[in-house]
């Protein structure tokens, strides 16, 4: 299975001269990456910096089972948008896009918004009826979040850059089901400094179990940001936004940077902005099971992070 985890670059063998290109796969209908039966399905973009995918049904659910690689082995990470109107389900899933310096960009279940807009383009030789359907898509997909999103046990997502003291930076990861939201995957955005994983529900619940890392190895850790409208339950699972010179930032069940709570204010000022992508709603039910595990420490050096709920 040719992608990138554990904080190593392991797409393929192959050296690269020029950047990845651009795969865009658009249906009205349902889209199935692989199957439980045959999850090696594997579509792949990697190359000097990694290039663009984009996989969207505009009236239907994309289901992922194999693997997306949009991988930068030299530079920088690419951009992968995995998006269905009715519902996005990974589901053992391999998704990837790391890079040598910076790390890429993943969206899964939204599409076309401020800051990860996709490249819908036709080719210069596609026929009429498929450029007018193209373009068509990409006016109608403006703000598009799917109605449900799913990640389960078995899904990895990672936007990793490579750890070599150099100030590397992670990606970016955003999420989203406007009525639910459910993941227990496993996400990285580490790097020299960690990135962002933001996961909304705008309209609907929102529950994680899984593992979610966004760590600085020689620098600041990154920034985990989730919450569903209805109610944010982290039901087990570990995040982690460690930093070796100081720690990084948890943000569950409110957006602390635009609507800081009473006595927050000097540490929700110190936030990234989380609403360019997605919106992060303020919970109206916040509930942390016993065996949750968050950890935003300074590792070797400076002030551990924030954790806000």
């Amino acid at each position: 299975r040719q992608n990138s985890l554990n904080d190593t670059l392991l797409s393929d063998s192959n050296i690269y001269t020029s950047t990845g290109g651009v795969i865009n796969l658009i249906a009205t209908g349902n889209i199935n990456i692989g199957s439980n039966i045959n999850p090696n399905a594997y579509i792949s973009v990697n190359g000097v910096n990694g290039g663009v995918i984009n996989i969207v049904s505009t009236n239907g659910a994309v289901n992922h089972y194999g693997v997306i690689d949009a991988v930068g082995k030299l530079g920088s990470g690419g951009q992968i948008i995995v998006a269905g109107a009715i519902s996005t389900n990974v589901i053992g899933g391999m998704v990837a896009a790391d890079g040598l310096s910076q790390g890429g960009l993943i969206g899964v279940g939204i599409i076309n918004t401020n800051g990860s807009g996709s490249i819908l383009a036709p080719p210069a030789t596609a026929p009429p009826v498929m450029v007018n359907f193209i373009n068509n898509a990409a006016n109608s997909l403006s703000g598009f979040i799917s109605a449900n999103t799913e990640l389960n046990a078995g899904t990895t997502m990672s936007v990793n850059a490579g750890k070599s003291n150099s100030n590397t930076q992670a990606g970016q990861v955003y999420i989203a089901g406007n009525l639910s939201l459910n993941t227990s995957a496993s996400i990285n955005a580490n790097a020299d400094n960690g990135g962002l994983i933001l996961s909304s529900s705008p309209a609907g619940t929102y529950q994680n179990s899984g593992y979610i890392q966004t760590n600085g190895g020689s620098g600041l850790g990154g920034t985990v940001a989730q919450s569903g409208l209805i109610s944010t339950i982290l039901s087990g699972g570990t995040i982690e936004a460690m930093g070796s010179l100081g720690g990084g930032n948890i943000v569950i069940g409110r957006d602390f940077h635009s609507s800081p709570l009473a006595g927050s204010a000097s540490q929700a000022a110190s936030l990234p902005s989380l609403a360019n992508v997605v919106t992060l709603p303020t919970s109206k039910l916040t509930i942390i099971a016993s065996g949750v595990a968050l950890n935003s420490s300074a590792i070797a050096l400076g002030n551990g992070g924030n954790i806000l709920v």
